[in-house]
């Protein structure tokens, strides 16, 4: 007596491919998340055992990046938080001025220190839209344009139509 095993070799097929992509998101959080907590331990420890070694400015300046780079794990975690939503309709926005330039300088600030360079900000304007999902939008582009653009990352705003923006690398 036979037995049409297709549907169960499907089935078993597809959960190998949701574990597959779940393992490679996970690998991919983890690395996001890895960048800038590593550098927010890193000068905390800095700080912590070799206070006595910088003066009251670099202090100052060390603890700004610390803060910053904290904000930056929280973003991704919004971010994370914010996809969850996205399948249960649950997202609010909070439309308000955003300014572009501003906008990008902070997106910038938040990359890797090496990657900073590589980024002219040539955005300029301001728009209506939630600051939240800006930061999103900025931090995901400018991402994908350091890891699989060239060398040199411009930002710069147009405007077209009542919207503006662009996004190129050279």
């Amino acid at each position: 007596m036979g037995r049409d095993v297709t549907e169960e070799r499907n089935t078993a097929r597809r959960l190998e491919e949701l574990i597959r992509a779940k393992d490679e998101f996970v690998a991919a959080v983890s690395h996001e998340l890895r960048t800038p907590l590593t550098a927010v331990v890193g000068m905390a420890l800095e700080l912590r055992d070799n206070e006595s070694a910088f003066g009251e400015d670099e202090r100052r300046d060390l603890v700004e990046l610390i803060a910053e780079q904290a904000q930056e794990v929280a973003h991704i975690v919004e971010d994370l938080l914010v996809a969850a939503r996205a399948d249960t309709d649950t997202i609010s926005l909070v439309v308000r001025p955003v300014d572009l330039g501003e906008a990008v300088d902070a997106a910038v600030r938040a990359l890797p220190t090496d990657a900073r360079s590589r980024v002219a900000n040539k955005a300029w304007g301001v728009v209506r839209a939630d600051p939240g999902r800006v930061r999103q939008i900025l931090r995901n582009l400018l991402t994908n344009a350091i890891r699989y653009g060239g060398p040199n990352i411009e930002v710069r705003t147009t405007e077209q139509g009542g919207f503006s923006g662009h996004l190129g690398g050279r």
